[in-house]
C-alpha cells in the first residue's frame, strides 16, 4: 500500500511539474543542480544532490529534471505519512486486520497528499519536499519504536533528523522537540548507548553539510555565503541573513499570522480530517496511557503553525504553506487515530465501518486531485521572462541586478542554457553575502574597482565607477527603489532595465525611449500574463514589482507620461495595492479608475 501511495502521488504531481525556472527561490535552486552551486541558507546540501542526481536522467529540458526530483521527493514525503500512520495503528487498533490499517493511512495520506500545500512544492524545485519526507521518516520512525520497542527505529530517526537538519533546520527542529520530549516521557527506563548511537546517527546525518565547504573551495558561481571557511560556513548554517523576518517585518500582526498559519494547517489535512483528527484527540486524551501519543501530536501542530506565524505568513506565497507540512501530517495521524478508534467502538462491524472511512478518504483524494490547482506543466512564464532579461542587453553588456528573482533568473538561465555568455551579471544583494566580492573580484578582475567601490544593495550607487566602466562597454541596471537619488538622473530606461549613461541624457532622448519602452514592454507583459496557468499569481506579483520600479523610477525624474503608464498597468493587475496608492500620493498622480 506504501508503494501504491507513492506510485499515485508522483503520478500527480508528474503530470503537473513545471517544465519552467519557476518563480520565488525556484530558479536559484534549479541554478544550484545544474551547477552544483551552493544556495540560500543553510545551503540545502540533499535537495541540490537530488536535483543534480535528476539532470543526469534524459527526460525534457533540465529545469523539468529538477522540478521532477522535487515530484519524487513529495512522493516519498506521502508514502511515509502512510507508512507512519499504519504504524500507529498497530499498537492503536491492533483488533483491526493489516490492510485495514494500511488502508486507513493511505487515504489520510493521499488527502494530505493532493492538498496545495504538499503539491505546490512538488511541482516545482524547492527544499520542502524533501523537507516533509525527512520529517515524516523520523517521526514515522519515533512511532514505529513506540509500537515495537526496537533501538533500530530510534538509530534511524536520529539519522532522519540529522539529514532533515540539513536540509531545512527550522522546520527539523519543530519537529525535533516534541518529538525527543515524547521519547523520553514514553521510555521505560535510561539507556546511554541507546541514545549514544541515536545521536551519533544524527551527526551522520549532518555529515551531508561538508558538502558545502568542499564545493564553495572550488569557486562556483552561485556560492552563497562562501562556506569554505569556518566563519562563512558558521554564518550560512546559522541563516542569520534571514534573522530579520523574526518577529517582525511582517505587514499582518501576530495574531493574524498566527490564525492564518493554524487555518491553513486545517486546509492541508482537509475538514473532514481535521474533524476526524479532533474526535482522536479526544478518544487518545480520554485513554490514559495513548495520553502522550495525542500530546506529541498536538504539540507538532501548534510547533509548526506557531513557527511559521512567528516569521509572518503569507497565504499566497507557496512557501509558507510548505512550513506547514509536518504540522499537517500530524492532523492526519490524529485523524488516522480517530477514524480507526471509532471503528473499533462499532464492535462486530469495526472492520467495515473501517473500510468505509477509508474508501471516503480515497473519494475525497480524488476529488482534490482532479482540481488540479498547482497544474503547472504548461507555464513557461518564467523561462519567457528570463529569455527576453538576458537576450535584450546589448552586447558584452555589464548588467547591475538587484531584484533577488532577477537575479536567480539570470543565474538559471544560464546554468541552464548557457545563454548570453557575453553579458556579465553583477547582483548587488548577493554582492552583500559574505566573499562574494572577493569571488566576483577573481572572476572579473576588469571590474575589481567598481566592485569595491561597493557596488551593493546597501551602499550608494558608485556612480563613477559606473561612468568609468560605461566607457568601456554598455552598462545596464535594474531600476530598483532602493536605488538612490543620485543615480536616477544617469539612468535611460529599457523598460526592465535602464542604460547607465555618464551624463544625463535629454529630454528628446528619454522621450524617445519612453515611446519604445511602450511599444516593447507591453506585449511581452501581456505574453508573460496570457501563457500563465497555475503560476498566474507569481507572474502577476512579478510584474507589479517591476512596474512598481518603473514607477518609482519615473516619479523621482519627474517623467509623468512614464510613470502613469506604469501606474495603470500595475493596478490593473493590483487594484487598491496600498504602495500603489502611496505613490501615486507622493507623485501626485491621479489613481486609474
Amino acid at each position: 500500500m506504501t508503494w501504491l501511495v507513492f506510485a499515485a502521488a508522483f503520478a500527480l504531481y508528474a503530470l503537473g511539474a513545471s517544465p519552467a525556472l519557476g518563480w520565488y527561490d525556484s530558479p536559484e535552486f534549479v541554478a544550484a543542480a545544474a551547477s552544483l552551486g551552493v544556495p540560500h541558507s543553510p545551503g540545502h546540501p540533499l535537495p541540490v544532490a537530488l536535483g543534480a542526481a535528476a539532470t543526469l536522467v534524459p527526460i525534457g529540458d533540465l529545469a523539468l529534471r529538477v522540478n521532477l526530483a522535487s515530484a519524487v521527493a513529495s512522493a516519498a514525503a506521502a508514502a511515509l505519512w502512510a507508512a507512519g500512520g499504519r504504524t500507529m495503528l498497530t499498537r492503536l487498533a491492533p483488533e483491526l486486520p493489516a490492510h485495514v490499517r494500511a488502508a486507513l493511512a493511505a487515504s489520510a495520506a493521499l488527502v494530505l497528499a493532493a492538498s496545495y500545500a504538499a503539491w505546490a512544492q512538488a511541482v516545482r524545485a524547492e527544499v520542502y519536499g524533501a523537507t516533509a519526507a525527512l520529517v515524516a521518516a523520523a517521526l514515522a520512525a519515533v512511532l514505529a519504536w513506540d509500537a515495537e520497542r526496537t533501538p533500530r527505529w530510534l538509530v534511524a530517526a536520529g539519522l532522519a533528523f540529522g539529514l532533515a537538519l540539513t536540509t531545512h533546520h527550522l522546520i527539523a527542529v519543530v519537529a525535533l522537540v516534541p518529538a525527543a520530549a515524547f521519547v523520553l516521557v514514553r521510555a521505560e527506563r535510561p539507556r546511554p548507548g541507546l541514545a549514544a548511537a541515536t545521536a551519533v546517527a544524527g551527526v551522520i546525518g549532518l555529515a551531508a553539510l561538508l558538502y558545502l565547504p568542499v564545493r564553495s573551495a572550488t569557486g562556483p558561481e552561485l556560492d552563497w555565503g562562501a562556506p569554505h571557511s569556518a566563519d562563512h560556513f558558521a554564518w550560512t548554517l546559522s541563516g542569520a541573513v534571514f534573522a530579520d523576518n523574526a518577529g517582525g517585518g511582517h505587514a499582518s500582526p501576530p495574531a493574524v499570522d498566527a490564525a492564518q498559519s493554524i487555518a491553513a494547517v486545517g486546509e492541508a489535512a482537509s475538514l473532514p480530517l481535521v474533524l476526524c483528527a479532533a474526535l482522536g484527540a479526544v478518544l487518545l486524551l480520554a485513554g490514559r496511557r495513548q495520553r502522550g501519543l495525542a500530546l506529541f501530536l498536538l504539540a507538532l501542530v501548534l510547533f509548526g503553525a506557531g513557527a511559521r506565524a512567528l516569521f509572518g505568513f503569507d497565504p499566497d506565497t507557496p512557501d509558507d504553506h510548505g512550513y506547514l507540512l509536518p504540522a499537517a501530517f500530524a492532523v492526519a495521524l490524529l485523524a488516522v487515530a480517530g477514524a480507526a478508534l471509532a471503528a473499533v467502538r462499532a464492535g462486530p462491524r469495526a472492520r467495515e465501518v473501517a473500510l468505509a472511512l477509508a474508501a471516503a478518504g480515497f473519494v475525497l483524494a480524488g476529488v482534490r486531485a482532479a482540481e488540479g490547482r498547482p497544474h503547472a506543466a504548461h507555464d513557461h512564464a518564467s523561462d519567457d521572462l528570463a529569455r527576453a532579461e538576458l537576450e535584450g542587453l546589448p552586447p558584452r553588456a555589464l548588467l547591475v541586478a538587484s531584484y533577488y528573482q532577477t537575479e536567480f533568473r539570470l543565474l538559471a538561465m544560464r546554468a541552464v542554457e548557457a545563454t548570453r555568455p557575453d553579458v556579465t551579471v553583477l547582483a548587488r544583494g548577493l554582492l552583500t553575502l559574505p566573499g562574494a566580492r572577493e569571488a566576483a573580484e577573481a572572476r572579473h578582475p576588469d571590474l575589481t574597482s567598481l566592485i569595491d567601490a561597493p557596488l551593493a544593495a546597501d551602499a550608494p550607487t558608485p556612480i563613477a565607477e559606473l561612468g568609468r566602466a560605461a566607457a568601456r562597454r554598455p552598462v545596464v541596471v535594474e531600476l530598483d527603489p532602493d536605488l538612490d537619488d543620485d543615480a536616477q538622473p544617469h539612468l535611460l530606461s529599457l523598460g526592465r532595465f535602464a542604460l547607465f549613461r555618464p551624463g544625463a541624457p535629454g529630454d528628446g532622448e528619454r522621450d524617445r525611449a519612453e515611446s519604445d519602452e511602450l511599444a516593447h514592454a507591453r506585449p511581452l507583459w501581456s505574453r508573460l500574463l496570457a501563457g500563465a496557468g497555475a503560476e498566474r499569481g507569481a507572474v502577476a506579483r512579478t510584474l507589479l514589482w517591476l512596474d512598481f520600479a518603473r514607477l518609482d523610477h519615473y516619479c523621482r525624474l519627474g517623467r509623468r507620461a512614464g510613470a502613469s503608464d506604469a501606474l495603470r498597468r500595475a493596478w490593473e493587475l493590483f487594484p487598491g495595492d496600498v504602495m500603489l496608492e502611496e505613490v501615486a500620493r507622493r507623485c501626485h498622480l491621479t489613481l486609474p479608475r
